[in-house]
C-alpha cells in the first residue's frame, strides 16, 4: 500500500495544477465567446431569414423580386453550411 501511495505522490509530482487552472479558464472563456458569436449569428440569419418572409407575403412582391429572393435564400443557405461547419470543427 505504501509503494502504491508513493507512485501516486511521484505521479502528482508531474501535475502542474496552476497551469491547468490556467488553461481550463482559458477553455471556459474560449468556450464562451464561442458560444455568443454562434448566437449573434444566429441571431443575424433568422433576422434575413425574415427579410426574405417579408418580400415572399404578397404574391406581386413575390413576382417583382423573384431574383432578390432567390439570391437571399442562396446566401441563407450558404451562410448556414458555413456556421454548421464552423461548429462542427469546433466539437
Amino acid at each position: 500500500m505504501d509503494e502504491l501511495q508513493q507512485k501516486h505522490t511521484e505521479n502528482m509530482q508531474t501535475v502542474d495544477e496552476a497551469r491547468s487552472k490556467a488553461l481550463r479558464g482559458e477553455i471556459d472563456e474560449l468556450s464562451r465567446e464561442t458560444g455568443n458569436a454562434a448566437k449573434a449569428a444566429k441571431e443575424k440569419l433568422d433576422a434575413m431569414s425574415k427579410n426574405t418572409a417579408k418580400l415572399k407575403s404578397v404574391p406581386d412582391s413575390v413576382h417583382a423580386n423573384s431574383a432578390i429572393i432567390r439570391i437571399e435564400e442562396n446566401q441563407y443557405t450558404h451562410l448556414v453550411l458555413k456556421l454548421a461547419m464552423a461548429m462542427a470543427e469546433y466539437q
